[in-house]
C-alpha cells in the first residue's frame, strides 16, 4: 500500500531520468583513465506500481526494454510482509536505528536492467521528509560477485560545513568486500 497518493493520470511523475557522465582515473599501479555517458533513473518508490502501468518501455518485475527488478536491490525480509523494496529499506534503516516518518519521500537513483541485463555497481536511496528536508541516504554497493552491501550515509554534520555544503551527505567506511576480482580486499 502506498503512503503517498498516486499521481493522477496525465500529471507529471516525481520520478525522472538523469543524464550522467562517469569518470574513472587510476594513478597506480599503472595510469588508466576513461569517461563515458549514461543515464540513471530517479525512481520515487511510491510511484513504482504506477510507472510500469503508464510507461510503455519500463516495467517492474517483468521483461521489457527497461526493467526495474526488486530482487536487484536490498533484501531485508520483514516478517509477515510481502517482499517489497520500500518495506525492506525502511526495516533495514530501523535496524540501523533510523526511523523514517510514514510520509517521507524516498528517491532511488539506479540503473535499470536493459534487455534483461543488469549492471548496477551502486544505487543511492535519498530519504527526505514530506517538506523536502534530507534525513539520510543509503548507498547500495554491488560487486562483480553479485553481493550487495548497503551503507547508511548521514546528512553531513554542521562542523563539516567548511568542506561539505549544508544538507549534503557524507560517509567514509572501510572496504568490507571484494569490489573486483582484480583488486585485493585491502586496496
Amino acid at each position: 500500500m502506498s503512503l503517498t497518493p498516486p499521481t493522477p493520470p496525465g500529471r507529471p511523475f516525481r520520478s525522472c531520468v538523469y543524464e550522467c557522465r562517469v569518470l574513472h582515473h587510476r594513478l597506480a599501479p599503472r595510469r588508466h583513465r576513461f569517461a563515458y555517458g549514461l543515464f540513471l533513473l530517479g525512481l520515487d518508490l511510491d510511484e513504482l506500481p504506477e510507472l510500469s502501468g503508464r510507461l510503455r518501455l519500463l516495467s517492474r518485475n517483468r521483461r521489457n526494454l527497461y526493467e526495474f527488478r526488486d530482487r536487484d536491490h536490498l533484501e531485508f525480509p520483514v516478517p509477515g510482509a510481502m517482499p517489497d523494496l520500500k518495506s525492506s529499506l525502511l526495516a533495514w534503516l530501523e535496524a540501523q536505528g533510523t526511523v523514517v516518518p510514514t510520509d517521507a519521500r524516498i528517491l532511488l537513483l539506479t540503473l535499470p536492467r536493459v534487455l534483461g541485463h543488469v549492471f548496477n555497481p551502486v544505487s543511492f536511496y535519498f530519504i527526505h521528509t514530506a517538506e523536502g528536508r534530507p534525513l539520510c541516504a543509503v548507498a547500495e554497493v554491488g560487486n562483480t560477485f553479485g553481493e550487495l552491501k548497503p551503507f547508511q550515509v548521514p546528512v553531513a554534520a554542521p562542523e563539516a560545513a567548511a568542506t561539505v555544503p549544508a544538507e549534503r551527505f557524507r560517509c567514509v567506511v572501510p572496504k568490507q568486500f571484494y569490489v573486483s576480482p582484480f583488486s585485493d580486499l585491502e586496496l
